[in-house]
């Protein structure tokens, strides 16, 4: 997970054949209070992006659960919501 500068956020190691979706509420657990700005760092994420792997309901019932708005691009549709990918590729490299 990164956040839109493209610096890691968190990092979950898993095998290659457990789906994405299910290492979500890991991630976010992981995710230490944010820092950068002036006064008290923000203690939780407010919006995230993620692309059609993670178009599950429990997906959606554990944004709602944090208080996250999720733009998640839908299965089987050509959604742009992920337009920002390429910050979390280049993180990646």
């Amino acid at each position: 997970m990164t956040c839109g500068n493209g610096l890691s956020l968190a990092v979950a190691p898993s095998g290659a054949n457990v789906n994405d979706h299910l290492l979500l509420p890991t991630l976010l657990d992981r995710v230490r209070p944010l820092r950068g700005r002036a006064g008290q760092p923000r203690r939780r994420i407010t919006n995230l992006i993620a692309n059609k792997g993670y178009d599950y309901p429990s997906v959606y019932s554990e944004l709602r659960q944090r208080h996250i708005t999720g733009y998640i691009a839908r299965r089987g549709t050509r959604d742009k919501v992920t337009a920002g990918r390429w910050i979390v590729e280049q993180t990646f490299a």
